[in-house]
């Protein structure tokens, strides 16, 4: 997974969050245009979580949530260390960019579910059985498990992002039992 090197300071003044039944969930800390690269993570058939970083550093400036199938439980976060600013990432020796040279992208395979709580969203892109910082830039937060980004989580959810999102990880829900029984 990717690897946070450092802390970038930004103005949080601007941290837009849109949540809606079409995109899930969709951040920005940035207003126009930025000539931005794209990390895609997931199968990118059923899962797909696009980071987007700026043009010339590797600091995760937004995100998208696109596709989701998995969900699990919610987990209170608990003895984590909180720090403000965005996480700027080390990318493999090996990244490729592809694609468009207007917006290059460099995929990574990996399974991602999603969780709603409360008041709280979470997207987790690996198995990390422990978070031990959140790097928070407004309501998103960026959840680390030994300097790895291990998932998402957006706080302070108005209950209209919630019961948007509810609908979705319902959704998400029944697709998953339906292809359960179908395979069994």
């Amino acid at each position: 997974m990717l690897e946070v090197i450092s802390l970038q300071k930004f103005d949080a003044t601007f941290s837009h969050i849109e949540i809606d039944g079409c995109v899930p969930i969709r951040f920005r800390s940035y207003q126009g245009t930025i000539g931005a690269k794209y990390i895609r993570i997931g199968d990118f058939q059923t899962l797909l979580l696009e980071l987007v970083l700026g043009s010339n550093e590797a600091v995760i400036r937004g995100l998208t949530l696109s596709l989701f199938e998995v969900v699990h439980e919610p987990e209170a976060l608990g003895g984590v260390a909180m720090a403000s600013g965005l996480p700027l990432v080390k990318l493999p020796a090996d990244a490729k960019f592809k694609g468009s040279p207007y917006a290059p992208r460099l995929d990574i395979g990996a399974t991602l579910s999603v969780s709603l709580g409360k008041d709280f969203a979470e997207v987790l892109i690996s198995e990390a059985e422990h978070v031990d910082t959140l790097l928070c830039h407004g309501r998103i937060g960026f959840m680390l498990n030994a300097g790895l980004l291990t998932g998402i989580r957006v706080s302070d959810l108005t209950p209209v992002e919630v019961d948007t999102l509810a609908i979705l990880v319902a959704e998400a829900k029944t697709r998953n039992t339906k292809t359960q029984q179908d395979a069994a």
